[in-house]
């Protein structure tokens, strides 16, 4: 570990929690949240990193992770508070954080106590934005922001480019969003499907 890095991991506990950390006490830290949009900085930071870097452009997006060094030293950035990533070069990188982001969140942004309505009927538009409605305001807000991004790789000649469809990004993305308060594997692993299906949903929706 380099002297710097060791600088970043020392810098990390002073800092608000952003990995990990609930999603209210993030948007209600001035030093985390954007005020103008209400948004988590790192949210729009690392989205923001993933177009400019070409990610539209980069085949596999989402599916294929970045460099694990890359990945740690810039998640190590993100927690100091910094914000210069002239570092990264591959979107793969904030690909990859993103997903982490949203894994890592003490509490899944659709909240367990509507996982069943979502998976009951994963394919029905109405339920799954009337899912929405019911969710806290700060987590919908973080959602509709990430639908429409996503949504926003869905364009025929993006999808050309990415090979990566409304269905590889529901995949990649539902044990993100949800997650199963069953600790029972069989239940979990025959639940995905319905995971996949309701981010599906939820894409189309924002895509049409």
């Amino acid at each position: 570990m380099s002297a710097s890095e060791l600088q970043l991991v020392m810098t990390v506990p002073s800092q608000p929690l952003v990995f990990g950390g609930q999603l209210d006490e993030i948007v209600g830290c001035t030093d985390l949240v954007n005020c103008h949009t209400g948004l988590p900085r790192v949210l729009e930071q690392l989205t923001t990193l993933i177009v400019s870097l070409g990610g539209d452009r980069t085949e596999g997006l989402f599916r294929v992770p970045g460099d694990s060094d890359a990945v740690a030293l810039t998640r190590l950035r993100i927690e100091a508070g910094q914000t210069d990533f002239s570092h990264v070069h591959d979107p793969n990188v904030p690909a990859s954080l993103l997903k982490e982001w949203l894994r890592d969140l003490a509490e899944p942004l659709v909240p367990e106590s509507l996982y069943e309505q979502c998976v009951s009927a994963p394919d029905d538009p109405a339920t799954a934005l009337g899912v929405m409605s019911l969710m806290p305001e700060s987590s919908m807000h973080v959602l509709k922001f990430l639908m429409r991004f996503l949504a926003g790789l869905l364009l025929p000649d993006v999808q050309e480019r990415t090979k990566m469809g409304a269905s590889n990004l529901a995949l990649v993305f539902g044990p993100s969003l949800l997650r199963n308060p069953a600790s029972d594997l069989k239940n979990a692993f025959a639940s995905s499907s319905g995971e996949q299906a309701f981010v599906m949903t939820l894409l189309a929706s924002f895509a049409s």
